[in-house]
């Protein structure tokens, strides 16, 4: 009986301990991928998802002057290199206007009007290809554009919402 107790003991001794088996079984797999590239500048936090707000705009202020205010915008680069490059061509990427060539389609309520995108110095930007030339700085660069809306020629002008998207490429040379 003494042996009872005794294996009796050792078995309780045993699960009280936390002696278990362990069971291995087939996981999977794990794949790992990247890049690792050399860019000349970093896109800043705040440019990777840029807002301009066109604010209220008169239909008859559109129709009189064929186009709205212009709207500036800013695109900034930090940690800039110019060893290799020296600048900068920045191509805006979106459904352009059919009526409106080289504009930027809006949708939403507003119909018969389009976005003109600007270089900074004033001259227009085709949609789709690549905007003039910028040069860079070592350091941190500020690139300045600008937008307005247009009025479609001989179109009907309908007043509501619009929104329009673009995506910005740079190309450094």
């Amino acid at each position: 009986m003494q042996s009872r107790i005794f294996s009796l003991t050792a078995l309780v001794m045993l699960y009280a301990a936390g002696v278990q088996a362990e069971i291995i079984m087939d996981g999977g797999e794990i794949n790992f991928t990247g890049r690792v590239v050399s860019q000349p500048c970093v896109v800043a936090p705040d440019s990777a998802d840029i807002d301009v707000d066109m604010g209220r705009i008169s239909k008859q202020d559109l129709l009189q002057n064929g186009k709205s205010q212009t709207k500036n915008f800013s695109i900034r680069l930090t940690n800039c290199n110019t060893s290799t490059v020296q600048s900068v061509r920045v191509t805006f990427s979106g459904n352009e206007d059919s009526k409106l060539p080289g504009r930027l389609d809006i949708t939403g309520d507003a119909d018969g009007a389009a976005i003109r995108l600007l270089n900074q110095d004033g001259s227009a930007i085709i949609i789709n290809n690549p905007a003039q030339g910028i040069p860079l700085n070592d350091g941190e660069n500020t690139l300045n554009f600008g937008a307005y809306l247009e009025a479609q020629p001989a179109t009907e002008l309908v007043t509501g919402n619009y929104a329009a998207s673009a995506n910005f490429i740079l190309s450094y040379q």
